[in-house]
């Protein structure tokens, strides 16, 4: 499985192959990775800076053996490969230099690509008791800033037997975490959590909001 970056300013790539923990490609360092875990890939995602985010699907050998909801960090370019182990599952969203995950909704988890295994919490008051019918709920951070100040965004799905009404807040809504610690509920998702009629490869779909917002933030 490989993670692949791509310099635009260098027409030239980065490549990490999570199989054999090995860094190719034509710029930067190339050689073996610092964290010689060997993994299948779940997805990836490049950050607003210079990390990709890797969470993994199965792990053969290293220190994933054994760990639950975990990611790798690569900064492509480089070797280095940092293993996020604590409480790091959870959908989640990279910024610049930090990385959000939600530990367990609606507390989100926030740390730095180079720490990552320091971890502090979204500073707001979150309701109790809440979100009983949750089945995902999915982030948004394209409007971030290289301070990593920026509110990020989440929507939020019922399970596909949910009943028709709630009585706990933050189901089927799209929701704002600002940095001050305000939680904005802006309006609701509308979505019915049923399954979708189409089949994919023998796969059938939720139907789930998964809306991002705009890298203006608009």
């Amino acid at each position: 499985m490989w993670a692949v970056a791509y310099n635009f300013a260098l027409n030239a790539c980065s490549a990490y192959n999570t199989q054999t923990a090995q860094v190719v490609g034509d710029w930067g360092t190339t050689g073996p990775a610092s964290n010689n875990a060997s993994y299948a890939i779940h997805e990836g995602y490049m950050s607003l800076g210079s990390f990709f985010d890797i969470s993994i699907s199965t792990c053969t050998s290293g220190d994933c053996v054994g760990v639950s909801g975990q990611h790798y960090f690569w900064q492509p370019g480089t070797t280095t490969v940092n293993h996020c182990s604590t409480d790091c599952g959870g959908h989640s969203v990279p910024g610049y230099n930090t990385w959000l995950n939600f530990t367990s909704f609606p507390q989100v988890g926030e740390r730095q690509f180079t720490t990552q295994n320091t971890v502090s919490f979204w500073p707001g008051t979150l309701p109790s008791p809440c979100c009983t019918q949750l089945r995902e709920a999915h982030m948004s951070w394209n409007n971030d800033n290289p301070n990593d100040t920026a509110p990020f965004f989440v929507t939020t799905s019922t399970t596909p037997n949910a009943p028709a009404t709630f009585n706990t807040p933050l189901i089927n809504e799209i929701i704002g975490y600002m940095p001050d610690g305000t939680l904005r509920r802006f309006a609701h998702s509308l979505q019915h959590g049923k399954r979708s009629q189409l089949l994919f490869a023998e796969r059938h779909r939720y139907c789930v909001p998964r809306r991002a917002v705009a890298c203006l933030g608009l």
